[in-house]
């Protein structure tokens, strides 16, 4: 519609140009009142459908419509400035140009068929204007400048309306491949954020099956103590889920002895060994969610068939830097570097259980990095930002 209303507009501004010359330098005079209330309807027209539109909108119609007034217009201002001899002629094709790349096919051909018959009522009857001498045409002449005007015309409308209909059915591509892109990445969410609930469920709710077996019937009140304590950190989680606790926003104390002996007391059958300090501070994160992914990969070790995990903590330049080393089935180089793409998996599970961990550790500023280990087995290291002291 900008581009058809530049049309008109330009079309305006051409006749106008023309009879103001035409009156200054020549004899030919181009002022009769017919052709002045043409122009003159015209600019009031476009006044008012600009109007119009701004309070209302553009409706599916106002192209056609638009295209149909100004194509009425333009054999109405031929007709009585000289017809043939008007450049403004070669008008026509621009209005098809513009019409076919915005109409569907149907319409543009109505619109062009239109076109040819108002181009040749402007041939045929070129009018009367005092001082022009008419062309003199002869029959052959006519009928060549009407059937080299239609075969422009059909030759316009179809390489328009054929790259606008090809442009059309590409948007459409691009808008559906972005609405299941969308789809997927929101389904992708969801199964990251289920994949870390369970994993950090997992080992609150191993700790409790153990406690509980190893209970019986009588339990005794440290176990019944414990128990609870599970029950407690299953509910903070479901509480960070909910958003409760302000997710990675928040920062603590790190108690890798703590995270690591929960875990153990879930599974027996794998030997912990801790080995490093660190000298204490704070570091940027909530404490449930760097235990949850410090948990991630003591359960991808034992997934990977671990019989003995070492956990390394150290002092880095930037903070903590934990290490957490098995003698599991290992890893290729190609497998690492593509460690943590979600549902990539190795190991039988939804491959999101690293993805959600290093999400969180890259959202405070960490990072968690997977690599085959020196000596067989697989080496991860996590990086855990320090917040500065005040």
């Amino acid at each position: 519609m900008r581009w058809l209303t530049r049309a008109r507009r330009g079309a305006l501004a051409i006749q106008l140009l023309l009879m103001l010359v035409a009156e200054a330098g020549t004899d030919i005079h181009v002022h009769s009142p017919e052709l002045l209330t043409i122009l003159s309807g015209l600019i009031l027209v476009d006044v008012g459908q600009a109007v119009w539109v701004r309070r209302h909108g553009q409706p599916p119609w106002l192209a056609l419509a638009h295209g149909a007034v100004d194509l009425c217009a333009l054999t109405g201002i031929l007709l009585l400035s000289g017809g043939i001899q008007n450049p403004l002629m070669a008008a026509y094709l621009v209005y098809l140009a513009l019409l076919a790349l915005v109409l569907p096919a149907r319409g543009a051909w109505t619109v062009a068929i239109g076109a040819m018959v108002l181009q040749a009522i402007a041939v045929l009857n070129p009018g009367h204007v005092d001082g022009l001498v008419p062309e003199a045409l002869t029959p052959v002449h006519v009928v060549g400048h009407v059937l080299t005007f239609d075969l422009a015309a059909i030759a316009v409308t179809w390489v328009v309306n054929q790259l606008s209909t090809t442009l059309r059915e590409r948007d459409t591509r691009e808008r559906e491949a972005q609405r299941r892109r969308a789809v997927t990445e929101r389904l992708a969410a969801l199964g990251t954020l289920a994949a870390g609930v369970a994993h950090e469920l997992g080992t609150p709710l191993g700790t409790i099956q153990l406690l509980a077996e190893e209970a019986g019937e009588a339990p005794s009140p440290e176990q019944m103590a414990a128990l609870l304590t599970e029950v407690a950190r299953c509910r903070s989680i479901l509480d960070r889920l909910r958003g409760a606790d302000g997710g990675g926003a928040a920062d603590c104390v790190p108690d890798v002895d703590g995270w690591v002996l929960e875990w153990a007391r879930a599974a027996p059958e794998v030997a912990v060994r801790r080995e490093g300090g660190v000298a204490g501070g704070r570091i940027a994160g909530s404490e449930a969610s760097w235990r949850g992914a410090v948990w991630v990969m003591l359960d991808n070790a034992r997934r990977a068939g671990a019989r003995e995990v070492v956990v390394e903590t150290h002092e880095g330049e930037a903070g903590i830097e934990l290490y957490i080393s098995d003698d599991g089935r290992g890893l290729s180089a190609e497998e690492a570097a593509r460690s943590g793409e979600p549902f990539r998996t190795g190991w039988g599970g939804t491959g999101l259980g690293l993805f959600v961990a290093r999400s969180f550790a890259q959202s405070v500023g960490g990072e968690v990095a997977l690599a085959p280990g020196p000596a067989g087995g697989a080496r991860v290291t996590v990086q855990m930002p320090r917040v500065p002291a005040c």
